[in-house]
């Protein structure tokens, strides 16, 4: 199996466009990273690849996991697993990040993006059952162990930060125990650790941001390239924009992820629906409902900082913005006209938009024209024939 890296494309709102110049810009850099690393023992998403297909037929049968859905039954997430199958049955599963032309659209808006993520946590914390499966790749099982991870993270990430908030509340409401309880000669000094804080911060930030350095020095010192993107000015404001975006959104995905884990270990589970797609903005009422309970945890724990310990609130002061401003965030970032206005101006540009590819500039065409077509109600006496002009399009780009 080659798996290629799709470029995402043919998006109009804040979120999606987002979406897509940072996985243009920082994609290439993270799976030159896979492909290196892993070699022949590399993931597979479903689509984008070539696939040896006897070898896939005779080795990648899924029989349904031991016990009850959601984590049992049918698996959701198929293809880490076919990955393993290949490779168990001695085929390589390899990345191949240089072979481009290949294409995918994304959800709109944070409610369809966080409704696609759920059926993946339901399909990768399946695939804790698996781990043992005899004559896995030790490669493969880690694929399966990390895919799995990258929803439990969340509910550490969030332990993490009450506890936290639970220490910074009890130093400021209960002060340090010089000399706790039992007899002591001496008193217990406070330790600092302000070492280790800025140690774990400088390593959190490097692992979030030095893909987008990377991805940002690569595009900026090729010449051709940084002109795709709207020149070194856009580029840079661009990826500021990108940045401050993804930390504000980054806390609201972190609790949905939380919330995906714990209803599936009650018990609730998801289906495997096709995936919105569609360009529709948010209601402010459709963005309360499904982001009320993020935004009450806002309000809360930043009224709980600020009455225990005001002078810590910087420390969290970016979590809680992205908690707080998630509904008129989520409400904004749906909306086409706001990412539309940020392209006519050359921000969160890609080489895509600004010089099309052949096979996206067909697929424009063949759409424009299939929504040109008159709309003609269907006969009484048999199904309605559709025009055939966007077909021939498509043959052509093919």
């Amino acid at each position: 199996m080659i798996q290629t890296l799709p470029a995402a494309a043919n998006q109009s709102s804040l979120f999606a466009r987002a979406l897509q110049f940072a996985s243009r810009l920082c994609g290439p850099v993270l799976a030159h990273g896979v492909s290196f690393w892993q070699l022949g023992e590399c993931n597979y998403w479903g689509h984008n690849a070539i696939i040896r297909t006897r070898a896939f037929i005779d080795h990648c049968g899924l029989p349904p996991l031991r016990g009850r859905p959601p984590l049992g039954g049918e698996i959701l997430s198929h293809d880490f697993v076919e990955a393993a199958l290949l490779r168990r049955a001695g085929y390589g599963v390899y990345f191949v990040p240089d072979l481009d032309g290949s294409y995918e659209e994304l959800p709109n808006n944070i409610i369809d993006y966080a409704t696609r993520d759920r059926r993946w946590c339901q399909g990768n914390l399946q695939h804790l059952k698996i781990l043992g499966m005899r004559g896995a790749h030790p490669i493969s099982r880690l694929n399966l162990l990390l895919g799995a991870y990258a929803y439990l993270s969340s509910p550490v990430w969030i332990l993490f930060l009450l506890l936290s908030t639970a220490q910074m509340v009890g130093e400021t409401v209960i002060g340090h125990a010089y000399f706790p309880e039992g007899y002591a000669l001496f008193p217990e000094w406070p330790e600092s650790m302000l070492a280790e804080t800025v140690s774990l911060f400088g390593v959190t930030m490097a692992m979030l941001l030095l893909p987008k350095a990377f991805g940002f020095v690569l595009a900026l010192a090729d010449g051709a390239q940084r002109r795709r993107f709207g020149g070194g000015v856009r580029l840079s404001l661009s990826l500021l924009l990108e940045t401050v975006f993804s930390v504000l959104m980054a806390p609201v995905m972190g609790v949905l992820h939380s919330w995906f884990v714990m209803s599936l270990l009650f018990g609730r589970g998801v289906g495997w629906a096709p995936q919105n797609r569609s360009t529709r903005g948010l209601r402010a009422r459709e963005a309360f409902s499904a982001l009320g309970l993020v935004f009450a945890a806002g309000v809360a724990w930043g009224l709980l900082i600020l009455m225990a310990a005001p002078d810590r609130i910087w420390w969290v002061l970016p979590v809680l913005a992205g908690l707080v401003l998630s509904i008129p965030l989520a409400v904004l970032s749906s909306r086409d006209s706001v990412g539309l206005w940020l392209r006519r101006r050359g921000l969160l540009l890609t080489p895509e938009e600004s010089e099309p590819p052949t096979v996206l500039r067909y697929l424009r065409a063949a759409l424009a024209r299939h929504r040109a077509q008159p709309i003609v109600p269907v006969p009484a006496t048999g199904p309605l024939t559709p025009p055939a002009a966007p077909t021939e399009m498509l043959q052509q780009a093919i």
